[in-house]
């Protein structure tokens, strides 16, 4: 082969991963775009709902006692069943994906990269379409069951691919990864915008399950498999539970402290329900309007975040990145317990600008899996169950007791 050839050859090689990585940034896009015109519109429909049952609750009981009905005091019983159907959501997505999570990894690492996603992003677009038609709670928590699980799917078959391109726990992932992310939070921050000139819960609904089809065309249309050999599916029941790969962590020292670090970190985003917290908490001066323009802070961190989280990295090393990640979480856990005043917890999302302990850790359970022959969707299974098993008691308990305080 000669130089020129060879020269060739790396451009067009160069010029493949471009193509491929703006068509995952289309797709990602799309998908957050959605994502954020649904933050508001999912509790506040979730809101509309229970209300409607409560009130209908309370009709028939006046009813049967002969008397008028009477709507007052129904608002706090509105925040009480939020919170219960908000926890058993919770807790049956996490139920249903401990058993599942590794059967998506199987899944993706069989059939490849591209079917997941076309699967994940189109059972999310008809569920959110047969929401927007059909509004009621019992197809609501069907849908916000489903879509945990497809979100996940979602996610890690596109990140599975990306690490398929440009190297396991290399620093080019790193890179590509955060410039996929850049883009999919302005997608995600442009969505937010737009959701609030967008009255009805169900619009809003029925536009973000189009937007998902667009997505799901895009994969479809733009983006090539890049799984570089696909085993055989197994189907086994047997072999379901994720209980049978624990095994993995116990390996070397270094998993096993791997798997607790990944458990522990995960836990304070498992344990807390902010979207209902912040409206007990903060009453009429909680709106949904502040709710919106927080959500909007946040998402502009994360595009900040993006810029330099590789190079501080590279900077602090990945037990410093790790380090600075966790304090910064303990401190915005602290500020959400004891702040006082809606404004105090804007200091939130400045923090959130300096936390790259998730990408840290994404690159060395990339690198483990690498080193240990198993797939990053089989490995990030493992992860999954190790944390749902370790958090599900935790998160009972916290929403019991929050709900009697």
């Amino acid at each position: 082969m000669t130089a020129a050839q060879s020269n060739q050859g790396t451009m067009q090689a160069v010029v493949s991963k471009r193509r491929f990585l703006l068509a995952m940034i289309l797709a990602r896009s799309l998908n957050a775009a959605g994502i954020g015109v649904l933050i508001s519109a999912s509790i506040n429909l979730l809101y509309q709902l229970t209300r409607k049952q409560l009130q209908w609750e309370a009709k028939e009981k006046s009813k049967a006692r002969g008397a008028e009905s009477a709507d007052e005091g129904i608002e706090g019983l509105v925040h009480q069943r939020v919170q219960r159907i908000s926890t058993d959501i919770s807790t049956l997505s996490t139920l249903l994906d401990f058993v599942l999570a590794p059967l998506v990894g199987r899944f993706m690492d069989a059939f490849g990269r591209m079917p997941t996603m076309l699967l994940a992003v189109g059972s999310s677009a008809v569920m959110r379409l047969s929401v927007a038609t059909l509004p009621s709670l019992r197809l609501y928590v069907f849908y916000r069951v489903v879509v945990a699980i497809t979100a996940n799917a979602w996610f890690g078959a596109s990140a599975a691919s990306i690490s398929d391109v440009f190297g396991r726990g290399s620093a080019a992932f790193a890179e590509a990864t955060s410039r996929v992310q850049r883009y999919a939070l302005l997608a995600m921050l442009t969505g937010t915008y737009a959701g609030r000139f967008v009255k009805e819960p169900q619009r809003a609904f029925a536009a973000v399950g189009f937007m998902q089809l667009l997505a799901a065309g895009c994969v479809g249309l733009c983006v090539t498999e890049t799984l570089p050999s696909k085993g055989k599916m197994d189907w086994s029941l047997n072999t379901v539970s994720p209980l049978t790969s624990f095994a993995f962590f116990r390996k070397s020292k270094a998993l096993t402290a791997l798997a607790v670090l990944c458990t522990a970190m995960e836990l304070p985003s498992h344990i807390n329900i902010d979207a209902v917290y912040r409206r007990q908490k903060f009453g009429e001066r909680w709106s949904n309007e502040q709710d919106s323009s927080q959500l909007v802070v946040y998402q502009i961190s994360g595009v900040l975040s993006t810029l330099f989280r590789a190079r501080l990295i590279a900077k602090l090393g990945q037990q410093g990145a790790c380090r600075l990640d966790a304090w910064c979480t303990v401190i915005m856990n602290l500020n959400n317990a004891l702040a006082w005043h809606p404004r105090l917890l804007y200091l939130n999302p400045l923090l959130s600008v300096f936390q790259c302990g998730g990408l840290s850790l994404d690159l060395e359970l990339q690198k483990a899996a690498a080193a240990a022959s198993l797939g990053v969707p089989g490995l990030r299974a493992v992860i999954s169950a190790v944390v749902r098993c370790f958090f599900q008691g935790r998160r009972l308990i916290h929403c019991t007791t929050y709900v009697a305080v």
